[in-house]
């Protein structure tokens, strides 16, 4: 009774299903990923929402520890497994309590198929999280129907968070593997960098950030017509606009940007 209840008051809930599940626990491979890519979503979520994602995507020892969730207890019956904080505190609760919140969010899109599509009610906070986590659902969702024979994972907040739980099952994985390689857009920002190469027949340019990465930037035909022709051989661009990430790459780094705005600094 006590692990049951340990179970259900957990900030957040993995409960794995299958006819097999009835006679025998999920494979210890298959636990582990699902964990880890859990746990990757938290340090995700927290940059994201801290709005340190774009200069500093990993975090320091001391985040890490204060972001860590260990196995609280487990309910055989459906194979779940509950999540708390590993430090005690009414701040950390909190704090993973933020996150968890914005991975529901995020889960959320890809449970609704909307990642592409980007509907303009979806907080662009939100969104940009979904991006990121692309890899840890791709992750969680390969265990669908594989070597542990998992037919859906369900992953819930706790009920004082109020977000319906998000369902895991083989429309999702087909989904997530259909998106693989897909080009989608980040969180609006400001970029900053020299001119080193102009792409006359798309408009675009490519420039040498301040971050000393090379980035080729989409411009509108009339901003690119004006770096063209402008009297300064190399100048400074300094653009607002989408960053454009791959879908399956891990990293916060992008390669291309959209700009919407532009500003030439001699």
């Amino acid at each position: 009774m006590k692990k049951d209840i340990a179970y259900e008051n957990s900030l957040l809930k993995l409960r794995f299903t299958g006819d097999c599940l009835k006679q025998r626990s999920i494979p210890i491979y298959e636990l582990g990923v699902s964990l880890i890519s859990i746990q990757r979503m938290i340090h995700k979520s927290y940059l994201t929402e801290s709005n340190q994602q774009a200069t500093r995507p990993y975090l320091s020892n001391k985040e890490r520890a204060s972001l860590a969730l260990q196995l609280a207890g487990r309910k055989k019956a459906s194979d779940g497994y509950g999540l708390i904080t590993v430090l005690n505190s009414p701040f950390f609760v909190n704090t993973i309590s933020n996150c968890i919140g914005g991975i529901m969010a995020a889960l959320a899109i890809y449970g609704g198929k909307t990642l592409l599509k980007r509907d303009p009610k979806t907080d662009e906070k939100t969104h940009t999280l979904a991006v990121f986590i692309f890899n840890q659902v791709s992750d969680i969702s390969s265990r669908i129907n594989s070597v542990g024979n998992i037919e859906t994972i369900e992953i819930a907040g706790h009920s004082s968070l109020k977000l319906p739980p998000v369902i895991i099952n083989a429309e999702t994985k087909k989904y997530v593997s259909i998106l693989r390689d897909e080009m989608v857009f980040g969180l609006i920002q400001e970029i900053q960098g020299k001119l080193v190469e102009l792409i006359p027949s798309e408009d675009a340019v490519k420039i040498f950030t301040t971050d000393n990465r090379l980035i080729k930037v989409q411009l509108s035909n009339s901003d690119f017509e004006l770096v063209r022709y402008s009297e300064h051989k190399n100048p400074v661009l300094k653009l607002i606009g989408e960053p454009i990430y791959r879908l399956g790459v891990e990293t916060y780094h992008y390669e291309a940007f959209s700009a919407h705005s532009m500003e030439l600094i001699p």
